[in-house]
């Protein structure tokens, strides 16, 4: 029998007061981060879990009274490790490529933004030189903070929407998730840097022990 699905109170809370400021499409991708807790567990344990946190926000919000459960985007039944998510944002999204990374350190422009959304201890371990942290999975609303509330939790300036932010993160699951995010807070110019620090450490970039290829 698949392990019993739990779910950090706090996060709930965050991801709780996201939902209810997002528009549909925020839901989606809020959604998708909730299946980053489960990876490791099959797909049944999965689809009790969502059910679950469904019934726990209905309960936050309106205590006895009854809610439309937050839609959760289907597939037709896999293996779950193959389960791929599709936004309607992501050919939108310009993709980085090792090398392409890699330029954007030798040649620093203002006008571009490297933005690490793994948790602050991933990030404090090791990251890519220049990047910022913007933690996507504890703070799935800093980027629709404006600019004070921003400033007052992350202690450096938020991210001017004219600016180019390319997103990464261990394997490309989050910072994608981040992506969408972005642009619902009204960024355009968005990229994903998708082989993430997976694959800055296997070319060596730098800020790893092996010089970079």
């Amino acid at each position: 029998m698949a392990p019993k699905a739990s779910f950090p109170a706090s996060l709930l809370r965050n991801y709780t007061w996201l939902i209810n400021r997002s528009t549909s499409q925020l839901r989606f991708h809020v959604s998708r981060l909730l299946g980053l807790e489960l990876q490791s567990q099959s797909q049944n344990a999965w689809q009790r879990h969502i059910e679950g946190v469904t019934n726990s926000i209905e309960r936050l919000r309106t205590g006895n009274r009854r809610l439309i459960p937050i839609p959760v985007r289907a597939s037709p039944p896999r293996a779950f490790g193959q389960r791929r998510w599709h936004s309607t944002d992501f050919q939108k999204n310009k993709a980085y490529s090792f090398s392409d990374v890699l330029a954007i350190l030798e040649t620093p422009s203002s006008s571009r933004l490297l933005i690490d959304v793994r948790e602050p201890h991933e990030f404090e371990a090791n990251s890519i030189p220049t990047a910022i942290n913007i933690p996507v999975s504890s703070q799935p609303d800093a980027l629709l903070l404006d600019e004070e509330e921003f400033l007052d939790r992350f202690g450096f300036a938020k991210p001017p929407l004219n600016k180019e932010v390319v997103f990464f993160c261990k394997a490309g699951v989050r910072s994608s998730a981040a992506a969408g995010i972005a642009r619902q807070a009204g960024y355009e110019n968005v990229g994903e840097y998708r082989g993430s620090w997976l694959d800055w450490e296997r070319n060596g970039g730098p800020g790893t022990k092996t010089p970079p290829k």
